[in-house]
């Protein structure tokens, strides 16, 4: 899992103004269901459209994980963190990698990550 933040703001009002909403013809229930390397181009975040006109940056980022080996990358919320979902990665190399091309950008990667919850009694 690879975040990187550019040194942009997104205003969540700005972000709202060009959301618009409407009924998926697949239930995004559904389509994680799916192998995560299908999820690039079905699970999308509607703020993307809006956001990434108006901070091309975000996008660029966007298509630099997936050049990096992501096999699924999208816009966190309204912005403007990006994040990568990687299917093996050493996390000093792809953070370097990654502020290769996103010098001035906040860059958190982790390789694994435990499942946590409350375990039944």
């Amino acid at each position: 899992l690879a975040i990187v933040k550019p040194p942009v703001g997104v205003s969540t009002a700005e972000a709202y103004r060009g959301v618009t909403i409407a009924e998926p013809a697949v239930p995004l229930a559904e389509r994680v269901r799916r192998p995560v390397d299908s999820w690039q181009g079905s699970v999308t975040n509607a703020f993307e459209q809006t956001v990434i006109p108006l901070h091309p940056e975000i996008g660029e980022i966007r298509e630099t994980l997936a050049s990096l080996g992501a096999v699924y990358a999208s816009m966190s919320g309204s912005g403007s963190a990006v994040y990568g979902l990687f299917p093996k990665t050493d996390p000093v190399i792809m953070a370097d990698m990654i502020e290769k091309v996103c010098p001035g950008c906040d860059i958190h990667v982790c390789h694994k990550f435990e499942r946590f919850g409350r375990q039944k009694r």
